[in-house]
C-alpha cells in the first residue's frame, strides 16, 4: 500500500457516467493515500448502493464539500451520515430517502459504524 501525502485539493468527475462500477475504481487510490481533498464533485454519474459504500469506505479527513446532485438512486442518508453537512444532494436534498430498498444496505450500516470506531 502507498502512503504518500498528496496536494490533489479539487477533483470534478461531473457528468461522466461513471455508476457503480467507476465510482470504487475512482476512489480506492484515496484509500491507500493521505489526501488533503477538500471538494469531490461526482454529479450526474448514475451513482447508486456500491458508489455509496465506496465513498463510506473513503475517509476524506479535509472534505468541505462532496456534490453527488442528480444521482436519482443514490442512498442519501448513508452519506448524510458520513459527511454531514458537507454532502451537497442538488434540489432534491430535503427528500426523504425512506423509498430506499437496496438488499445491501446493511453492509453501509456497518461500514459507518467501523468509520465511526476508527
Amino acid at each position: 500500500m502507498v502512503s504518500q501525502a498528496t496536494t490533489l485539493a479539487y477533483l470534478k468527475c461531473s457528468f461522466n457516467e461513471l455508476g457503480d462500477s467507476g465510482v470504487p475504481i475512482l476512489l480506492e487510490p484515496f484509500s491507500a493515500t493521505k489526501c488533503a481533498l477538500k471538494e469531490l464533485h461526482l454529479e450526474c454519474n448514475e451513482m447508486e448502493g456500491e458508489s455509496a459504500k465506496a465513498l463510506v469506505r473513503t475517509n476524506f479527513p479535509s472534505m468541505e464539500k462532496l456534490n453527488v446532485a442528480d444521482n436519482m438512486d443514490l442512498p442519501k442518508r448513508y452519506l448524510k451520515e458520513k459527511y454531514g453537512k458537507v454532502a451537497f444532494f442538488g434540489e432534491d436534498e430535503d427528500e426523504d430517502d425512506e423509498g430506499e430498498d437496496d438488499e445491501n444496505m446493511d453492509e453501509l450500516v456497518q461500514l459507518l459504524k467501523h468509520a465511526a470506531l476508527s
